[in-house]
């Protein structure tokens, strides 16, 4: 069955918003999602999910992996991604953790007492993600969640 993002609810960014280029993935299914990040700093997503016909497709990367990223994780989905939660400071998406019908990763970055907390969390699925990128750090997210009902909900604007 073919969804639209008219049956999903788009929930606004939290970090730096209106701060760098602008990101959009939406897509029902998501297999894998990769992050480049370093101890300081959320630097880099990307998402790659299965077609019909099995065929990989891989989305733009959204950030940057220059100097900055020394770590990288390639998370399997396998379910659907339930709760995004981390932290923010200034321009930057500092921390990360994610929350899958299948277990827990992260949180990716150091946590510091002066970072702003967030989360994103439902019980029925996260189906994309939005937000603001620099050429070295992610420095803005938000979420598409799925309104369970099959309804048409209009996506709320940032």
């Amino acid at each position: 069955m073919e969804t639209s993002a008219d049956t999903f609810i788009k929930l606004a960014c939290v970090g730096g918003i209106d701060s760098g280029n602008v990101w959009d993935y939406f897509h029902s299914k998501i297999d894998q999602i990769l992050i480049w990040y370093s101890s300081d700093v959320i630097c880099c997503l990307q998402f790659l999910r299965r077609d019909l016909d099995c065929k990989t497709k891989l989305s733009p990367k959204y950030g940057g992996v220059g100097t900055s990223a020394t770590n990288f994780e390639a998370i399997l989905v396998g379910g659907s991604v339930l709760e995004i939660s981390g932290s923010f400071y200034g321009n930057c998406i500092r921390t990360l953790r994610i929350v899958t019908s299948s277990g827990t990763y992260g949180p990716y970055g150091t946590a510091k007492a002066l970072y702003t907390p967030f989360s994103f969390k439902t019980p029925i699925g996260i189906v994309g993600f939005h937000g603001f990128y620099r050429s070295d750090y992610l420095s803005a997210i938000g979420v598409y969640i799925d309104t369970g009902s099959g309804s048409k909900v209009k996506k709320e604007s940032f």
